[in-house]
């Protein structure tokens, strides 16, 4: 009997990074230790701006990992029906051949 396949779970860094990537770039876990450097000129209005700009692509994020965590529980739930089918079809096929076996003696 084929077993269902497990929805694939990120580590909580790769689904960091694959969200915020597509979001703001400058901000996935790499990219931050090199943001004070590529900034060390900055003026304060700048930085104000830049800092809004994250302000909101934390908000990005947040609604992003919302939606992908949704959709996994939906999928982890989904998983783990198929497997109580598949455990319930696995009983019954055993049952039934025990119950074929005892017959079997019973005629003999």
């Amino acid at each position: 009997m084929k077993t269902a396949k497990s929805p694939a779970i990120p580590s909580a860094a790769e689904l960091y990074d694959y969200l915020m990537s597509q979001i703001e770039p400058e901000l996935v876990k790499k990219q931050i230790p090199l943001l004070k450097k590529k900034y060390a000129g900055e003026t304060a209005e700048a930085r104000k701006v830049r800092m809004t700009r994250y302000k909101v692509a934390f908000k990005e994020y947040r609604e992003a990992l919302k939606k992908y965590m949704t959709k996994l529980n939906k999928e982890i739930y989904a998983y783990g029906k198929t497997l109580m089918k598949e455990a319930e079809k696995n009983t019954q096929s055993t049952e039934q051949n025990k119950l074929s076996i005892l017959e079997s003696l019973f005629s003999s």
